[in-house]
Parts: structure tokens; sequence; C-alpha cells
């Protein structure tokens, strides 16, 4: 009678980690550092690229959660609260037409903008004029919007779908398919509904009338 063999003990994996001397260096004030550095190349690096646009908007892109009003409230309170602080800042400035942008104050926005680039004619950020284009465009002043739009670069998919809508509110059809046409270029799962999730506008019919303008320039629901 062959006797069965009985299994053996499951197969170990042994993780030894890092060896003693990269345990001693990550547990110093100096690792940290070189991570920090590592992070600061990188982000320069990417802010310098041909995606700089992306990488403004990274940083500019709403992230929160409020109760109606709430949100807006509080950031307007700690910008101002910064500006009070630091009031020769441009971006301190710009940062609060980004938010007037959306928090129903067009108007007042443009002049955060101007105001920044009054106290620094060199703040030329890519995400400053693409908001202050939009600013223009809620208050249907799309000429005023499109020449901001003129002043990104090397605009996102965003960027072309505000210009599109732009040249849709203005009867120039051409344009505005071909605008739409760039955007849906850069990012093929593009639409409108997806698009307006990352516009956090505080009124209402704001958001309603920029989303009627996408349609209107033919990008996709």
């Amino acid at each position: 009678m062959t006797e069965v063999p009985r299994p053996g003990p499951p197969p170990r994996v042994v993780f030894r980690g890092p060896s003693p001397a990269v345990r001693r260096f990550l547990a110093t004030e100096s690792a940290g550092s070189v991570f920090l550095l590592i992070g600061t190349v990188l982000a320069l690096a990417w802010a310098n690229s041909p995606w700089s646009a992306a990488y403004t908007d990274f940083w500019h892109t709403p992230v929160g959660f409020g109760i109606g009003p709430i949100t807006f409230e509080m950031s307007l309170q700690h910008m101002r609260r910064s500006v009070e602080i630091n009031p020769n800042n441009p971006w301190n400035m710009a940062d609060m037409g980004f938010i007037l942008s959306y928090a129903g104050h067009p108007e007042d926005a443009i002049t955060w903008f101007r105001r920044a680039r009054e106290i620094d004619p060199f703040f030329d950020p890519p995400w400053s004029w693409r908001q202050e284009g939009q600013a223009y465009a809620v208050l249907h002043r799309f000429e005023e919007a499109l020449s901001c739009f003129a002043h990104v670069p090397l605009p996102n998919y965003r960027v072309w779908a505000y210009i599109a809508a732009s040249h849709a509110r203005l009867g120039a059809e051409e344009q505005a398919r071909a605008a739409a046409n760039r955007a849906v270029a850069m990012f093929p799962a593009f639409s409108i509904a997806r698009f307006m999730t990352r516009e956090p506008f505080r009124n209402a019919p704001d958001a309603d009338y920029l989303a009627e303008s996408l349609r209107m320039a033919g990008l996709p629901a």
C-alpha cells in the first residue's frame, strides 16, 4: 500500500523590509528633507512643463463640503483674512477672485484679478486668466471672456469648452464647433454633465446658463 504524502506547510512569504542602514536614515530629519526636495523638484518640473495648465488646475480644483451657502461664506472669510494679513500678495487677490467667480459675484471677481496684476504686472498664471474669462462669461460678456482665454498658453479641455461656449453665444458656430472638437479630442470621455460637477456655482442660474452654452456649442450631454 502506497502511503499518500501529507501536504507540507504552506509557503511563507517573508518581507525582510529595509536594511538597518535605510531604517536609520528614514528615522532622521534628513530623510524628510530629501523627500521634500524631490517633491519640490517634481512640482517645479510639472509647473514649467507643457502640462503646466494641468498643474494649476489641480491646485485650484474646488474641494470640500458644506451645506448651502456655508461653504462659500467660510471660503470668503478665510480669503478676506489672507488678504488682510498680506494685502500686497497678488496670489491672495487672484484666489479671492477665483472664489468670487463661483460665489455669485463675477464683477467683484474681475476687480480682484485686475488688482493682482496691478500689484505685479508679471503675474500671469494660466488659471487666473481662465477664471477671469469664466467671470466674464457669467456676465454674458463673451468677447472679453475670449480675450482672457487667449492668454492661456496651453489650453486644456476645460478652457476649450469655455471657448466653445463663448463662441456659441456669439453666434460663431464654426469657431464653437472647432473648439468643442478640441475639448473632446483632449478628453474623449467629455460630457456636459461631468463637466458641470467641477463647476460649483453658488447660483443655479449661472450653472444652467453655462450648461446651455455648452450644448449650443455641440458638446456631448
